[in-house]
């Protein structure tokens, strides 16, 4: 077998260009899922924050405990 015959071999041409097309279209639209998550997650955060922050400065007891209601809401979600 010659070295010409062995670098075009099925077997080494895939290994040579990775995931088939299929494979690299479903890795894509589940790179984007993941994107997607990652972005409603900074967005609840974000608005977890605004709210902690707002409640320093104006907000009761009663407001922290609804917070806190919705943060550990939202972590159990995660899991």
């Amino acid at each position: 077998m010659d070295d010409h015959h062995h670098l075009s071999s099925p077997q080494t041409g895939r290994r040579r260009r990775g995931f088939s097309v299929d494979a690299q279209v479903a890795l894509i639209g589940e790179m984007d899922n993941l994107c997607d998550v990652a972005e409603a997650l900074v967005t609840e955060e974000e608005r977890v924050t605004r709210c902690l922050l707002e409640l320093l400065v104006w907000g009761s007891l009663r407001d922290l405990v609804a917070i806190v209601v919705m943060v550990i809401t939202m972590m159990i979600q995660i899991d």
